[in-house]
């Protein structure tokens, strides 16, 4: 068979260590580049794992989102018709004297308009707008300055009528 003597070990020596030191030269390089990309694999799967948390946390805050937005909608199918439960005003004016007091006035002017269904009064804009449509209103009663109201824009919210106005002053001529 194959019988290796000594003599040939020593005749083809270099040969021999120059191919072990190519050996393991070959396996440090095979090494390093495997772990290379073995470590580039690791940052992709640490990667992907944070994306998709970052997808279950999106998840699960669309579906509480969804829930509550289904329980409002049960809840509003019971009700079958949304109340006005309250009412918003803001005052849009120049001047900033005296518009909380114009905001309680026509807070309290709106007042008929508490529990009356919302779809009815939305379908009907035009009272609230002939409510409040040439109406003067003081701002001080010490002064007699008297202001005129006008509706901007009309929004509805869950059991909440927001009213935004506008604020006129009356030409007054007086002889």
């Amino acid at each position: 068979m194959l019988k290796i003597t000594s003599q040939q070990v020593k005749k083809n020596r270099r040969p021999l260590v120059a191919f072990l030191l190519g050996l393991l030269a070959g396996f440090s390089i095979f090494l390093f580049l495997f772990s290379q990309q073995l470590d580039s694999l690791y940052l992709e799967r640490d990667a992907i794992y944070f994306a998709n948390n970052q997808k279950y946390k999106q998840i699960q805050k669309l579906e509480q989102e969804l829930n509550k937005q289904a329980q409002w909608q049960s809840r509003s199918a019971t009700d079958q018709e949304e109340k006005i439960k309250k009412i918003s005003v803001e005052v849009d004016s120049e001047q900033r004297f005296g518009t909380e007091m114009i905001k309680a006035q026509v807070e309290a002017l709106l007042e008929p308009f508490l529990d009356k269904s919302m779809q009815w009064v939305s379908n009907n804009p035009q009272l609230v707008a002939s409510v409040l449509m040439k109406k003067p209103i003081p701002i001080n009663e010490e002064q007699n300055q008297e202001v005129e109201i006008s509706i901007k824009y009309l929004t509805f919210y869950q059991e909440t009528m927001k009213v935004w106005v506008t604020i006129h002053h009356p030409s007054t001529t007086e002889p």
